[in-house]
């Protein structure tokens, strides 16, 4: 692959590199995923976000959107890792952008974490697989269904575990991120079924998909 950008001022720099992975998940700055990405071992460095990553033929394959990096001499520098967006989600967000102004997503209104094993154990639940509620926003979807959050920090003692998401619309949501994919694959003020455990009995509950906050 070919990444085209201006790093450190460098105008239209070019460097090579192949496809490491991908469908890597990224946690952007204001605390969102972003699913699908592409890895790259193409050199990215700061200054490249924006630019092109093409395939041989040159077509425009992804976006450049970040890397992973440590600090040198002041600077972040590239570690052989740089990730790019799809090209098919960006063309998705620009669609939205021309039509609407701005991109719009489902929202369920918590904030979670993956429930394995080992998490199982220390939560003293029977429950293996799941999402583990951590926090619910005041009067979103999940707090007006009744959705109930972890009361004081997992790392305490003492807390009381939230609610463990199992499925949503019959899809199994055995950690965070294909909890995202899921509600992602609605529309917002669609109705879902979410199945849950609470003090281990699985429950059921109605919830009505809002708009996510933007920033």
């Amino acid at each position: 692959v070919i990444a085209i950008g201006n790093p450190f001022g460098f105008q239209n720099t070019v460097t090579t590199g192949v496809i490491s992975a991908l469908n890597r998940t990224l946690r952007s700055s204001n605390n969102f995923n972003i699913n699908g990405v592409i890895q790259t071992d193409a050199a990215v460095n700061p200054g490249n976000s924006g630019g092109p990553l093409l395939n041989p033929k040159g077509e425009v394959i992804g976006i450049t959107t970040a890397i992973f990096s440590t600090l040198q001499g002041g600077f972040q520098a590239f570690q052989g890792i740089g990730f790019a967006v799809p090209i098919n989600s960006i063309k998705e967000i620009s669609n939205e952008l021309i039509e609407s102004g701005e991109v719009v997503r489902p929202w369920l209104g918590v904030t979670g974490m993956t429930v394995n094993s080992e998490v199982s154990e220390v939560l003293g639940v029977n429950v293996s697989e799941g999402v583990l509620i951590i926090t619910v926003v005041e009067g979103g979807p999940a707090d007006n269904a009744g959705i109930r959050g972890t009361v004081h920090d997992p790392s305490d003692p003492g807390f009381e575990p939230g609610d463990i998401i199992l499925e949503m619309d019959g899809e199994a949501t055995d950690t965070i991120d294909r909890l995202v994919e899921v509600i992602l694959e609605h529309e917002i003020g669609s109705t879902v079924l979410i199945k849950y455990s609470r003090e281990g009995v699985v429950h059921e509950v109605e919830v009505s998909l809002g708009q996510r906050p933007s920033g």
